[in-house]
Formats: C-alpha cells, sequence, structure tokens
C-alpha cells in the first residue's frame, strides 16, 4: 500500500521509467518526476528517502544541497537510507576487501568527473544537512556502505 515518488533528471529515463510503470500497472503508487535532485522541491512529503548507488553520481559541490532538499522532503522523524561505495580514507584501507570495488570504481569514476566520497565525507554532510547517522555499515550489501539517518529536527 506505500507509495513510491522517483526522481531521475534524465528525460529519457524518466519517460521509460514512466512506460514501465503504466505497463506493470502501479501508476496509482508510482510517481516519477523529471528533476534533478537539487531542484526537489518537496516538503513534509516522505517518511523515507533512499539514494542506492546514486550519491558518487552527484556533482560533489552539491552532494550536501541535495541532502537537505532530502532533509525537507522527509516528515518530521523520517530516514534517509544511503547505500554507495566509499573511498579509503587511509592507506590501511587498501588492504581491506571492502574497498576493493571502490579504489578500482574511483578510477573510472574520476575520469567522468564523479567523486567516490570517504565514509567520514559522507556522514559529515548527513550531518551539516540535518541527519543524525543510526547505521554505518559495510555488512547490509557486501563491498557497499549502507548509512540509515535520521532526520532531526529544525534548529
Amino acid at each position: 500500500e506505500c507509495q513510491v515518488t522517483g526522481v531521475e533528471p534524465l528525460p529519457y529515463f524518466a519517460e521509460s521509467s514512466r512506460e514501465r510503470v503504466i505497463e506493470k500497472g502501479i501508476s496509482e503508487r508510482i510517481r516519477v518526476h523529471n528533476i534533478a535532485a537539487q531542484n526537489m522541491k518537496f516538503e513534509n512529503q516522505f517518511d523515507l528517502v533512499t539514494l542506492v548507488q546514486v550519491f558518487h553520481e552527484l556533482p560533489n559541490d552539491q552532494k550536501g544541497a541535495i541532502l537537505k532538499r532530502c532533509w525537507h522532503a522527509l516528515r518530521p522523524g523520517g530516514k534517509l537510507m544511503l547505500v554507495d561505495r566509499c573511498a579509503p580514507e587511509k592507506a590501511a584501507d587498501l588492504h581491506d576487501r571492502r574497498f576493493t570495488m571502490s579504489i578500482l570504481e574511483q578510477w573510472f569514476e574520476v575520469t567522468w568527473g564523479n567523486i567516490v566520497n570517504t565514509r567520514t565525507e559522507i556522514a559529515d554532510m548527513l550531518e551539516t544537512a540535518g541527519f543524525a547517522v543510526e547505521e554505518d555499515s559495510a555488512e547490509v550489501v557486501p563491498t557497499y556502505w549502507t548509512f540509515i539517518a535520521a532526520s532531526l529536527p529544525a534548529g
């Protein structure tokens, strides 16, 4: 019975998503907006916002503002779930299997102009945007980090 709202900045992918929603007969529950995350105007509408394998694709200089837009989109007490790769923080991390794909992916992402952030950078951005990180785990989805963050009251 949940309602789902998708945000997709590229017109082709937004339209193809809408077509699939119609084909599956679930258009009364799922909406897809062709909008960039930094332009979202949702206010207190959602219980959960998810960013799954998308954070590294966002412009690095706009990630904090996008997280703040997510904070505004959540109802009081809402949660944000961010799942993405994290860059190593120190040399010893290069020997940690959880960073193997992050290291490889970062090489490709840099060539495209994207940044894979460290866990500390992501946690700091979440806190600055008004979230309290409740969980930070590499065990939920192997080789990815899952952050669960609660929206804090404004103030």
